[in-house]
């Protein structure tokens, strides 16, 4: 019998149909760029029950972008021991300008 400190854990993972955050045009307009790092909470069946921005990228609307989409994301649940769990994920989210 596994004890609780030896279960096996498999971390939560994002779908594949995850968009990444629109550039937001203004943050665009003024050259913002900079990157935003989350903390997402994922229920048991995958989906995102809440949002928190750890770090910001020191622009408002770079860091609502960021949290607005991640709001709209799935994941494969985490799992421990085989079943379904709650779980915080941490993610960077990258708002970079291309010339």
């Amino acid at each position: 019998v596994a004890s609780r400190a030896q279960s096996a854990v498999q971390r939560a993972s994002g779908l594949s149909g995850n968009r990444a955050p629109a550039y937001p045009a203004e943050a665009r307009m003024r050259g913002e760029q900079g990157t935003v790092r989350l903390e997402i909470e994922v229920d048991e069946q995958g989906a995102v029950t809440g949002v928190r921005i750890l770090r910001s990228s020191g622009s408002p609307s770079l860091d609502e972008a960021a949290r607005a989409a991640a709001e709209g994301w799935r994941f494969h649940p985490a799992r421990r021991d085989g079943l379904a769990v709650r779980s915080l994920i941490e993610r960077n989210i990258t708002f970079q300008l291309r010339e």
